[in-house]
């Protein structure tokens, strides 16, 4: 065989092994990617979850944004209705007086928004209970004012609204115990003056009323002019509500004891005095005061 045949073999021998080696190469790095792809589809996968994670998160982000500045909203339109109708209701009870119009069921339902709307401001406003109860006792401050200033008790409308003040706001009645000469203002001068008023007009009817205890009602007279009995619905409410005011000093205080006497004195029936406070004075121990009655 010649030089030169033994030259062209070596070489197609050389380039064959070459193909080989390539053909290994490139199954090596087929064989690589082969094996890597289960673990490239994993990163896919994290990677597409952790990019989904980022979105939900920046979305609810913004959600809560939104939902906070809606709140915000809401809390701001709460407010404005909370003491838009604060007003509205405080500006009836003070037209009470002069507004005849407005009836004492009226007077009753205001005094229960104003509750209502009071416990709301606590919760919108994240007050503490100490500064809604600073509302509380300026309400009551301004019921105080309106029946003993304003209200015209020989009216039994009048009297009627002070029934439900005590009976429908409780710190009215915390008010008026934290300073009993509150108390006294309003017996001795708005109710007395105006049972005085009536005993006058109906001189006889009332100085001879009983009281049935145990029936909690009162007994007229047998003899009663229809005049006098007209009177007889006002004065039960003027006892009524005189009583319910009493009931605020302790019991053994001289305050009541002296506006029990001068109840006594206003209607000049022992009897009825006793039976219905349990005590009662000796007329003639004050002849100043039970003068009118001889």
């Amino acid at each position: 065989m010649s030089a030169k045949l033994q030259h062209s073999l070596g070489a197609a021998e050389l380039k064959k092994l070459n193909l080989e080696i390539q053909n290994l190469e490139n199954n090596k790095w087929l064989d690589i990617l082969v094996k890597l792809a289960p673990l490239l589809s994993v990163v896919i996968a994290v990677g597409g979850l952790v990019w989904g994670i980022i979105q939900f998160q920046g979305q609810q982000q913004q959600f809560q944004r939104q939902l906070q500045e809606a709140q915000k909203r809401d809390r701001a339109d709460q407010m404005l209705k909370i003491r838009s109708q604060l007003r509205d209701d405080l500006d009836q009870l003070n037209q009470f007086p002069v507004n005849k119009t407005l009836t004492v069921s009226r007077v009753e339902f205001l005094l229960g928004d104003l509750d209502g709307l009071l416990q709301s401001k606590g919760a919108v406003f994240e007050i503490t209970p100490e500064f809604v109860q600073s509302d509380r006792r300026g309400i009551a401050k301004l019921l105080y004012r309106l029946a003993s200033q304003d209200c015209n008790f020989d009216q039994q409308r009048d009297v009627d609204f002070s029934i439900a003040v005590v009976d429908s706001w409780d710190d009215y009645k915390g008010y008026l115990k934290s300073d009993p000469e509150l108390i006294w203002d309003l017996l001795a001068v708005n109710y007395l003056d105006a049972i005085t008023a009536l005993r006058e007009k109906a001189p006889q009817y009332i100085s001879q009323l009983k009281y049935n205890k145990e029936r909690a009602e009162f007994e007229p007279p047998k003899l009663v002019k229809p005049a006098d009995e007209s009177h007889f619905r006002h004065f039960e409410d003027l006892v009524r509500g005189f009583n319910k005011h009493l009931d605020l000093l302790d019991a053994g205080s001289e305050q009541r004891k002296e506006l029990i006497k001068r109840f006594q004195a206003a209607t000049c029936n022992k009897d009825l005095t006793q039976a219905r406070f349990g005590w009662s004075v000796d007329p003639k121990m004050y002849p100043d005061w039970f003068g009118p009655c001889s």
